[in-house]
């Protein structure tokens, strides 16, 4: 037994607005350190992660406890056999919540590990992570985090549509004799085929990502598809925004000639490595490449990561071509013109072209024979695979291939959009 929360709309706004109140209510979620508006789903499970019994609540008005309690007195359907052992955690801890689950009626064991002020308890760490493994399948797998739920009956809809999936697929690993029941990869449908490197076999509905931390912004990309790479103040939000640029990025890759569907790719996320950021981070540009960028090179990983930076380029320099001089500045009126953007965009190339090794020098601007001649340089560099050493093996200004390309065309990617976005309407 374990509760999760469901996060809904986050603003102050929407929730004095919402038709959820009653529901969703702003709680704390101690596993992550961080304070949510939502509901929070309360769920009974079996070792295999077939969901027995569950309860929505709000955590203004409901605690762990007292949740617990009500589900389990009021609804006899959710209650476990006399003398179930019960695992769970320590936000069930107390005297009288464990005399209420060993009391008359229900007569469970109660399985919990010990806070700090108590004396140590036997709790195998397997035990916690079995029960952090049906969670994430939930939120993650089968888009829980992402439910979309804005009154309470679209809520009820989508938290009983995957507790339903979970445990439909669980039954059928019982039928054809799955050796583990409560694994649900079988069941994924994305078609990665086309990813370098051995991470490729890893099929289902997962996009693999990084995040770069600094002190006040974290930034979350996607290895496989440099270019899509988004910030955020902190890590949920940057990976709302990787999310939510899904849609623009997918007209890189179809320019590119690449597949990319952008509702699959955001189906799930998972974090293989967590970097610390530097003040260029905080600054909003990506600076410290990952260990995930040492790997070696598959094959036909240099020509894609090459064509997707040229689309990222070709894609910069056709939007700044057809938008105005001059763009709308924001609310304090600061902001760059087009020919200011350009000639960032630009410069920097200089920059990205040091990091492989490269001795350019800057130039003017307006030279366009110069940016192109430097951008050939990056290109040719990164289709020979250049510094395919772990970072730390890297002089200090020095970065992977890998790094590079992402890098560059974040740059060119994030500039563009930019540009589309603060067109005078």
């Amino acid at each position: 037994m374990d509760a999760t929360p469901v996060p809904c709309g986050q603003s102050a706004v929407t929730a004095r607005r919402s038709n959820l109140y009653g529901y969703a209510g702003y709680g704390y979620c101690p596993s992550h350190s961080r304070w949510y508006r939502g509901p929070k789903l309360l769920l009974i499970c079996t070792c295999e992660g077939t969901v027995t019994g569950f309860g929505l609540a709000s955590p203004k008005l409901y605690g762990g406890r007292q949740q617990a309690r009500q589900m389990l007195k009021d609804r006899p359907a959710n209650r476990p056999a006399p003398g179930t052992a019960v695992v769970t955690g320590k936000g069930l801890a107390g005297e009288e919540t464990e005399a209420f689950f060993a009391g008359p009626g229900l007569g469970l064991e109660l399985i919990r590990p010990a806070r700090k002020d108590e004396m140590p308890r036997p709790f195998p760490n397997w035990l916690r992570q079995r029960v952090e493994a049906i969670i994430w399948t939930l939120k993650n797998q089968l888009g829980l985090g992402r439910h979309g739920g804005r009154v309470p009956a679209g809520l009820w809809a989508r938290v009983v549509q995957r507790l339903l999936a979970r445990n439909a697929a669980i039954w059928h690993n019982w039928l054809v004799s799955a050796p583990v029941k409560r694994s649900l990869i079988a069941y994924d449908h994305c078609l990665l085929a086309l990813a370098p490197g051995p991470r490729h076999r890893r099929m289902g509905r997962v996009t693999e990502v990084y995040l770069e931390a600094g002190k006040r912004r974290v930034f979350a990309c996607a290895p496989r598809w440099p270019g899509w790479c988004r910030p955020g103040r902190d890590e949920e939000a940057a990976l709302a925004a990787l999310a939510a640029a899904a849609p623009r990025y997918a007209e890189v890759c179809a320019r590119a000639g690449l597949l990319f569907d952008p509702v699959e790719v955001t189906a799930s996320f998972e974090v293989l490595e967590r970097v610390t950021g530097s003040a260029t981070t905080d600054f909003g540009a990506l600076d410290v490449a990952p260990a995930l960028d040492g790997e070696p090179m598959a094959a036909q990983e240099p020509e894609r990561l090459a064509t997707l930076i040229q689309t990222a380029w070709d894609l910069f320099e056709r939007t700044a071509a057809v938008a105005p001089p001059v763009l709308r500045k924001g609310p304090r009126g600061g902001g760059r013109d087009r020919d200011q953007i350009v000639a960032h965009v630009r410069e920097t190339e200089v920059l990205h072209a040091r990091m492989l090794g490269l001795s350019e020098r800057p130039f003017p601007p307006q030279d366009v024979a110069a940016a192109e001649r430097v951008r050939a340089g990056i290109l040719a560099e990164i289709r020979a695979g250049a510094a395919a050493r772990p970072p730390k093996e890297l002089a200090r200004s020095r970065r992977p291939a890998r790094f590079v390309a992402r890098r560059t065309a974040w740059h060119a990617l994030d500039h563009a959009w930019e540009i589309l976005d603060k067109q005078e309407p």
